[in-house]
């Protein structure tokens, strides 16, 4: 399991990154000049491919550390 630990927490990551971003493209909601409609998209465009993929890595991924989980053998508890 430790070699699927690092691509699980880059998951997290950029689902948390493109969460913020989406955030900041709903504050920023109708840009008024250049500069802030070209960040307008840049954070929706960002946001969202962050958002998705790290949410589908993560996802994943938990699902396989959850199947793991459930499915490691137990050491057999001593009864004396």
């Amino acid at each position: 399991m430790e070699p699927i630990r690092a691509p699980f927490f880059v998951g997290l990551v950029a689902f948390v990154i493109g969460v913020a971003l989406l955030l900041a493209w709903w504050l920023i909601a109708v840009p008024a000049t250049t500069t802030f409609r070209f960040l307008h998209g840049l954070f929706f465009g960002v946001g969202m491919l962050l958002f998705v993929t790290g949410g589908f890595l993560a996802l994943c991924i938990g699902m396989v550390y959850l199947l793991h989980f459930f499915k490691q053998p137990r050491a057999a508890a001593t009864t004396k």
